[in-house]
């Protein structure tokens, strides 16, 4: 909506009066069982041998069939397979190059798991068709816990092992833990960190992270109604449960500067044993308003979702040149009354609106009220 205010001399001057356009985007989620595990890090030992006597796979190979994700650099194509995939095929032969991905120097390979898991064990096996490149060489292994986002590293050390003997070799390395029967629990990712290799590009024929899905850690998911606004801390998505501070932005406001969101508050859902999300006032802090606030976990419910509340407000925008000023510009929400203003320098001046002017709103109209109830 525009309007223009004229002074006896001539003066103009223009005002603009917009809403905002309050079309958005909402985000797919996609829910999944959520009853997982406890997270558990335990100190890790390498044991190398060689696999020469022949290859023979891990029955629960979390990332069998799985592309890592590498950057292009990391691997080479020299004689032996270009395709990541064959590390995770389930299939390899000692003491050749066919089959083989041959690594450049200090390349990271990392696997993302759909769920969280738990992992036992990490076999890493290096060959080729001669003694030159089949030096296994690993700078270090981490993991991504849910439970706090934080790469933790599983390896003690490097490994470096070659069996040696002046002819071609197969080299395993297994990172296993110290003590107790898992190396990590809830883990979202891997990462197996290569260091320099022998004549800088050696061949591995098969990676195994071994373990099991976890399937008992409880989990907290944040979510946003009608749609995720904003940066709330911790971020939208999945996470191990836990006590702690979970807070939003007071408000969110689109690139264009036409909507702008405000949180009102919070509710908080359990999962019930057939997967749906159901509301449960006896959840602490189960709802309320305002941006901030703690949440605690209750023993027996596996899995919570917290979902911001958002309530969009719609911008009044008016500018006025010389000639007169004008007031009403903001934020609010739908089916608000507001009331804009245009007043001339000159008291003796008149006002002009044009554009998007409300029905039944005289165009000389110094002062007017409209209720706002979405886009204009």
């Amino acid at each position: 909506m525009k309007s223009i205010c004229n002074s006896p001399r001539g003066v103009r001057s223009s005002v603009s009066l917009s809403t905002a356009d309050k079309s958005s985007l909402l985000m797919g989620v996609a829910l999944a069982v959520l009853f997982r595990g406890l997270s558990l890090f335990a100190a890790g030992t390498w044991i190398t041998d060689s696999w020469t006597g022949g290859f023979t796979p891990a029955g629960d190979n979390l990332i069998l069939g799985r592309k890592p994700s590498l950057p292009d650099w990391a691997a080479y194509t020299y004689e032996g397979a270009s395709d990541s995939a064959v590390l995770t095929d389930g299939v390899a032969t000692p003491n050749t190059t066919s089959g083989s991905l041959s690594l450049n120097d200090n390349g990271p390979l990392t696997w993302s798991f759909d769920s969280l898991v738990n992992i036992r064990e990490i076999r890493i096996y290096s060959t080729w068709g001669d003694d030159g490149r089949d030096q296994l060489s690993v700078s270090s292994v981490t993991a991504v816990s849910a439970t706090n986002d934080t790469a933790i590293t599983l390896s003690p050390s490097s490994c470096v092992y070659d069996a040696g003997g002046g002819s071609e070799n197969a080299n395993r390395a297994r990172l296993v833990p110290d003590s107790g029967n898992s190396l990590a629990g809830a883990v979202e990712s891997i990462t197996i960190q290569f260091g320099v290799q022998e004549n800088h590009r050696a061949g591995y024929a098969e990676i195994e992270i071994v373990g099991t899905v976890d399937t008992e850690t409880p989990m907290l998911f944040i979510d946003g109604a009608p749609a995720q606004y904003g940066s709330p801390s911790p971020g939208y998505g999945t996470m191990a449960t836990a006590s702690r501070t979970l807070s939003a932005p007071a408000a969110w406001t689109n690139d264009a500067g036409t909507v702008r969101w405000r949180c009102t508050g919070w509710k908080i859902y359990r999962m019930t044993s057939s997967g749906d999300w159901v509301f449960d006032s006896a959840i602490p802090n189960a709802q309320g308003t305002g941006n901030s606030f703690l949440f605690t976990p209750v023993a027996g419910i596996g899995a919570y979702k917290v979902v911001w509340q958002w309530t969009p407000q719609y911008s009044v925008r008016i500018t006025a040149g010389a000639g007169g000023t004008v007031s009403g510009a903001g934020f609010y929400e739908g089916g608000s009354a507001v009331t804009v203003s245009a007043t001339p320098a000159d008291p003796s001046g008149y006002v002009i609106w044009s554009g998007d002017l409300p029905f039944g709103i005289a165009a000389d109209a110094r002062s007017f009220t409209f209720t706002i109830d979405g886009p204009m």
